[in-house]
């Protein structure tokens, strides 16, 4: 049971990482999006 709870602790970190980073992505984007049609 540990172990399994240890596992689960690590996916949800590291999905939490992968989310932040892709909307961190998304988001620079955007804004760079924004300043080129901006001028």
């Amino acid at each position: 049971m540990r172990r399994l709870t240890t596992q689960t602790t690590l996916v949800v970190v590291l999905l939490i990482v992968v989310i932040s980073l892709f909307l961190w992505g998304v988001d620079s984007l955007l804004a760079w999006i924004v300043r080129s049609i901006a001028g």
